[in-house]
């Protein structure tokens, strides 16, 4: 029933005359639920994620292998991971020699479902220098498709010794001051960069590169300088450092002698440098290829994937 008050407003405007009375309810004090909390969902979805199967490309397979002793070297098995469409392996290694030991890592190849996979889609990258009796470690990534495997062999190919101490390479004595900027000794060729000669000190700067296949040693306090009396000495520039040579690679060292005024005034005298034992050179000797066989470890693969 219409108050007063609404009869007679409604009297005045027609339009008003066919509105629909709307009853009246009691508000509704049903609670309003609240939001969701963002990382309870998030936290639920990941398990979820978990419980799907060992198909999907979360889950990762972490396998095993027994140590490789190939009598020069011990490789061990860090960590290695199969997981979607790739492996990550982490190598330990053990230079059990006293030469250089030396990884082509773009020749290794890992056998793994069915595919056969290089480091760095085989694209070559430098090599992986161990030192005699020294220790290394080498992290790889392998890319192909179903890669979340169980088993896979991993085979040591581009795995070269080289001796520590190569065989000499003679070179030509060098007058000082310099009648000629160039040297050569047998893979190495050597060019002055810079020639100072004063009355008690002459330095001279070179740089040496290794042109061979081998592996080039550049020592520089071999070398030595002759006066006209025949009294010889000795390099006195302690700062360098005996280089190891790849092919195409460079060094750059100095030489400095020193002698008294009373003995000489090197400002005007004319002298022998003597190389001595300043270049070696190893040759590279491939190593047997070897295979590494891993399979599941199935307790750190539960551990690692709860």
């Amino acid at each position: 029933m219409l108050n007063v008050a609404t009869r007679r407003t409604r009297e005045r405007n027609p339009l008003l005359r066919f509105a629909r009375k709307v009853p009246c309810h009691a508000p509704d004090h049903r609670p309003v639920p609240r939001p969701a909390d963002p990382a309870l969902v998030l936290q639920r979805l990941r398990g979820e994620g978990r419980r799907r199967g060992p198909d999907e490309n979360d889950h990762e397979n972490w396998l095993k292998a027994d140590d490789l002793d190939t009598g020069d070297i011990l490789v061990t098995a860090k960590k290695a991971i199969a997981q979607g469409n790739k492996i990550n392996l982490s190598l330990g290694f053990k230079n059990q020699t006293s030469d250089w030991i030396f990884l082509k890592k773009h020749e290794m190849v890992l056998n793994a479902g069915g595919q056969e996979l290089k480091p760095y889609d085989g694209k070559e990258k430098p090599s992986l220098v161990i030192e005699p009796d020294g220790k290394a470690t080498l992290p790889l990534k392998f890319g192909g498709s179903d890669l979340h495997v169980e088993k896979m062999t991993l085979t040591f190919s581009g795995l070269y010794k080289a001796a520590a101490k190569g065989e000499v390479k003679k070179a030509a004595d060098f007058q000082l001051p310099p009648s000629q900027n160039n040297v050569t000794a047998g893979n190495f060729e050597c060019a002055v960069l810079n020639h100072k000669q004063e009355t008690s000190d002459t330095t001279t700067k070179w740089e040496c590169e290794y042109t061979g296949d081998g592996i080039g040693y550049v020592d520089a306090s071999q070398i030595g300088v002759k006066l006209q009396t025949g009294a010889e000495y000795s390099n006195t520039f302690r700062k360098n450092k005996e280089a190891r040579l790849q092919k195409g690679e460079k060094t750059s060292f100095t030489t400095s002698f020193v002698i008294e005024k009373r003995i000489i005034d090197m400002q005007f005298a004319t002298m022998t440098m003597l190389w001595r034992d300043t270049f070696a050179e190893s040759e590279i000797v491939a190593l047997d290829a070897e295979d590494m066989d891993f399979e599941l470890d199935e307790a750190t693969t539960t551990e690692k994937n709860e």
